[in-house]
């Protein structure tokens, strides 16, 4: 069925004529009287930033893991440098390095092989190494110039020919090719000629071709150029061909659409992308593509036009254009062969074609889009008089083939090649490359390279038992690790397999995974498994499942069913504090007026008064009061011409209205923590919301100057409190509690205390000089790195150790400062951060400055992301993002961007939007280190603040 728009007043959208009767009732889908109908629905939202499931992180893991250098067993003499590797992982991705670390001499090898390579750059053959971790070219850290890049695109080519690596070699083809000129074309035609380089060869000879570029090149390099090698090259351009001819001239362009879901995500509907141009008869001409549609294009649609960007005669051109879709094969679909008939071209107009080519959800469902991608073929048809064309042959494009690194590891973990850890899952033997492992989890990492990684890699191969697990769902999260994507399973299958890997995600700190699985139980919550997946939730803290599930038993009927189910036993015994929100046993009959209210922070208030002129606004993020979305409209310089001497601010409701809501709001301004001056105080009488954007409040709020005396540090606050008339209602209500006050938990104060007094320690801890000695049942309680550590695979080891001594045994930290683990701990015990100077609870803190605050936080949660303990990271990520400034912003970002903190790069990048802030932290040591270590996100630091007019 097509895209339809539905409203409350409508009857309905479907089918009228959905299945004949008599059909129906022969087919034998109807049994004991009875059938069932499913019926799908998408609703079509507003594009959100939050995603449910993380990006695919399989590169970055592999990146971690070259940087890190976590198990590498072979090492390259480069230029006399020395560049460790993973031997696996080579072999994997080139059949040289598989021949030489694999082959005939893989018996000769020591456990750390020492490989020289004699001809090459080190620079040249990390980049090499990158790519094979990654399957992309390496950033450049700072502006090359042209002929650096050129450079190094060519050794590039010539090691990626050496170790028959395709695609990188057709990466640095694609790339040479944008850099012929006349000093490098016949450099790089040699270079072609020697590597099998068919469309930089091409590409050169296209160059070479003009007389004006062949008499600039000296003597000798013309001569060079087109000698004949006796292989059959292609003649030289001094003896091409041409033709006299008159008619019609016939050309084609081919547009490949790949990423189809990103660029229809980023480009809204109007705009388009350009194709790159190219030639029929004397003219130059591109493709435009919309996803979304153009602005003549009704909802739902995918537009393409031609476009004529270089007449090579008079205008109008005269030409007929006929799209088409192309199959897998490179075939037409014939169903999808659109001519848009004959029309004069000029190079002022925006194009001509279809603004209806083809329904998005015909595109998307038919099958068309495969592996996210589809092809376009236009047909150009250019009527014209007599002329003189060239009869050379066109210009072979390098097309590069899509990355293969899932494809290359899926093949290492099929030929477990240079395995070197076995796990034992329930009978049997499964064999995987610990380095894998490590970079793509945490709890792998502590198991493998942890403190017990001497034990663990004393064998050739070690032996991992995993007690509580099935072979196939094993198997299954290992399919994960090496390539990013859950594996096939039968349609039977899908949903035990999924809470199986769900767990298993959890177990070995999997976030992408463990998302993914709970992403595809939430579309399969049924009256037989709500229970099951509920507790679930609970017990993994799936907090999307859990919605799903409260969602589904939200009648009397569906929750009598669910009772009946046997997962709702199961629930009651191992989540019974979840059963109080499913069975509420008071409710209450309410009139009132639901109350809250939100805080607008303006850090910068200048800033934003010369961005933003009279009639411009923005936004606060949205909130919501009485089960309704809000928003603040601030508009420094007022909103209306006769208020621009006036701060003007609203309150809008942000969703979509279908019965009118009744509100008002209270205004207040706070300097400096201090109490609102009444002058600044205002609040609206009671108004009806009716529809989304409708906004109510002050043109003239407050008079700007007498507000700008207030002032302190360029920042205030607008306080609005927002009530919401509601009706009779009826709502849940806890039951009533006649018995005696009870206090407050004590569990992190005698947590607390355990730790204080080493009551029962049964581990011991170097860091830093100093030795804490600490519970293991706590720690493996809190962590599932420590619980991997202390109860993983070694776990016998640890104990038969701590059974043959009179103290526990001791695990080294190395790279952590002793006040920082002792920080850890104390998180670990009481559940909060200890205050600042080192006071106790109860006690007044001396207090540390905020500098040494600050540094304390960075600390702790390199330590917490480490230790993945993510409430812990949260804290440190909260109290560093009030801690931002010129100084420390550019270090922070980094520490953002290396340890995944997405709300603490958001600040800084917020920050740093100022030209004045960003000017002034490019001074600090702190913006060097960011351009060195992650060149990706200077990218980011655009401008977080574009005003938006009425």
């Amino acid at each position: 069925m097509p895209m339809g728009r539905f409203a409350v007043s409508d009857i309905g959208f479907g089918y009228h004529q959905f299945i004949k009767r008599e059909l129906l009732e022969k087919s034998g889908h109807v049994r004991d009287d009875g059938f069932a109908i499913r019926c799908d629905v998408t609703v079509v939202t507003e594009l959100r930033t939050d995603a449910a499931v993380p990006p695919p992180d399989l590169r970055r893991h592999l990146g971690g893991l070259l940087e890190s250098g976590d198990g590498a067993d072979v090492t390259f003499h480069v230029a006399g440098e020395e560049v460790r590797a993973h031997r696996y992982i080579l072999a994997a991705r080139s059949p040289v390095f598989k021949a030489e670390l694999f082959g005939q001499m893989k018996e000769s090898s020591s456990s750390n092989t020492v490989v020289n390579v004699d001809d090459m750059e080190a620079e040249v053959f990390r980049a090499l190494l990158v790519f094979i971790y990654t399957d992309a070219l390496p950033e450049t850290k700072t502006k090359a110039n042209q002929e650096d890049e050129l450079v190094i695109a060519q050794h590039l080519l010539v090691a990626a020919d050496r170790y028959g690596m395709e695609r990188l070699k057709l990466l640095c083809e694609e790339k040479l090719v944008e850099y012929i000129d006349r000093g490098s074309a016949v450099m790089l035609m040699a270079l072609a000629e020697q590597h099998h380089c068919h469309g930089l060869k091409e590409a050169c000879f296209r160059f070479l071709e003009s007389k004006e570029t062949l008499s600039a090149l000296p003597v000798s390099c013309q001569g060079a150029a087109f000698q004949d090698d006796g292989g059959g090259a292609r003649p030289p351009p001094y003896s091409s061909s041409s033709a006299i001819v008159g008619g019609t001239v016939k050309g084609h362009h081919i547009l490949k659409i790949e990423g189809y879901s990103y660029i229809k995500e980023k480009l809204p509907a109007g705009k388009f992308i350009k194709s790159r141009t190219f030639k029929v008869d004397d003219h130059l001409w591109c493709l435009l593509f919309y996803p979304n549609g153009s602005r003549a294009s009704p909802p739902g649609f995918v537009a393409v036009y031609l476009k004529l960007v270089v007449a090579g005669g008079k205008q109008p051109v005269r030409a007929r254009a006929t799209f088409g879709l192309l199959d897998r094969l490179g075939n037409p679909v014939m169903s999808c062969k659109l001519d848009a008939g004959m029309h004069g071209f000029t190079v002022s107009e925006t194009g001509f074609g279809y603004h209806e080519f083809i329904g998005a959800e015909v595109l998307e469902k038919l099958g068309y889009v495969r592996d996210d991608s589809f092809t376009i073929r236009c047909d150009v048809a250019v009527v014209g008089a007599l002329r003189v064309e060239d009869r050379t042959a066109p210009v072979v494009a390098v097309e590069v083939p899509p990355p293969e690194l899932r494809r290359h590891l899926g093949g290492l973990l099929e030929s477990m090649e240079g395995a070197d850890v076995t796990f034992h899952v329930a009978g049997e033997e499964v064999p995987a490359h610990r380095s894998v492992l490590a970079a793509r989890s945490p709890v792998f990492r502590a198991e493998l390279f942890g403190a017990m990684k001497e034990s663990v890699s004393g064998g050739s191969n070690a032996v991992v038992e995993v007690d509580d697990m099935e072979a196939d769902v094993f198997r299954a999260l290992l399919a994960f690790v090496y390539t990013d994507e859950l594996p096939e399973t039968e349609t039977k299958q899908q949903v035990v397999m999924a809470q199986h890997l769900l767990v298993a995600a959890d177990r070995y700190g999997m976030q992408r995974l463990m998302r993914l699985c709970e992403e595809k139980l939430c579309g399969r919550v049924e009256l037989g498994s709500a229970a099951t997946l509920m507790a679930l939730a609970e017990q993994h803290h799936c907090r999307g499942l859990k919605e799903a599930c409260l969602r589904f038993i939200d009648s009397t009927a569906t929750m009598v069913a669910v009772m009946a189910s046997d997962g709702f036993e199961h629930l009651i015994k191992s989540c019974p504090s979840l059963v109080k929100e499913l069975i509420p046993t008071e409710s209450a009959i309410v009139g009132s007026t639901v109350t809250g209210h939100h805080l607008l922070h303006i850090d910068g208030y200048s800033h934003t008064k010369d961005r933003l002129p009279n009639g411009c606004y923005m936004d606060s993020r949205p909130f919501t009061v009485g089960g309704h979305l809000w928003r603040i409209g601030y508009y420094p310089n007022g909103d209306v011409a006769d208020a621009s001497a006036y701060m003007a601010v609203y309150l809008t409701i942000d969703e979509n209205v279908i019965v009118a809501v009744k509100a008002f709001a209270k205004f207040s301004l706070f300097f400096n923590g201090e109490p609102t001056p009444p002058a600044f105080v205002h609040t609206t009488e009671p108004f009806v919301f009716s529809r989304k954007g409708i906004g109510y409040g002050f043109s003239k709020y407050a008079e700007r100057e007498l507000m700008e005396g207030s002032i302190v540090d360029d920042k205030f606050t607008i306080r609005c409190d927002v009530g919401v008339s509601t009706e009779l209602r009826a709502e849940d209500r806890p039951p009533s509690d006649f018995a005696a006050v009870v206090p407050p938990s004590d569990l992190h104060r005698h947590l607390g205390d355990l730790l204080d007094s080493k009551h029962g320690a049964d581990v011991t801890f170097q860091v830093g000089g100093e030795a804490f000695r600490a519970h293991r049942y706590v720690l493996a309680a809190r962590s599932p790195v420590f619980r991997a550590e202390l109860f993983g695979a070694m776990r016998e080891a640890t104990a038969a150790a701590a059974a043959s001594s009179s103290d526990s045994e001791a695990i080294r930290v190395d790279d952590m400062e002793a006040p920082v683990f002792s920080a850890l701990l104390r998180f670990v015990y009481t559940d909060a951060l200890p205050a600042p100077g080192g006071a106790d609870d109860g006690q007044a803190a001396g207090g540390g400055s905020d500098s040494e605050e600050a540094a304390m936080a960075q600390h702790l949660l390199v330590a917490a992301d480490r230790y993945d303990l993510k409430r812990l990271k949260l804290l440190c990520e909260d109290k560093l993002r009030r801690h931002i400034d010129a100084a420390s912003a550019a270090s922070m970002l980094a520490l953002a961007e290396q340890h995944h903190c997405r709300g603490l790069k958001e600040a800084c990048l917020v920050f740093l939007s100022s030209p004045a802030n960003l000017h002034a932290a490019m001074g600090s040591d702190g913006f060097e280190h960011l351009s060195r270590s992650c060149p990706g996100v200077i990218k980011e630091l655009i401008s977080k603040l574009v005003p938006r007019c009425d």
